[in-house]
């Protein structure tokens, strides 16, 4: 079951950040677009996602 929360968590995540990462290439395409909203959202989410792998990882031991 351990090994299963990676997945659980791992999974959306990486959907959320695809879907970002496809929302940040179209807005730099296009000059209008506010890309601070993108950029943030990112870090947040990658921020978080190492946290809680460290977190994860040092549980196991």
């Amino acid at each position: 079951m351990k090994k299963n929360k990676y997945l659980i968590i791992l999974l959306p995540l990486g959907l959320f950040v695809y879907f970002l990462d496809n929302q940040l290439a179209s807005g730099f395409l296009s000059k209008t677009e506010n890309n601070f909203i993108f950029i943030f959202l990112l870090l947040i989410v990658l921020i978080g996602l190492v946290y809680f792998i460290i977190k994860i990882d040092n549980n196991s031991k």
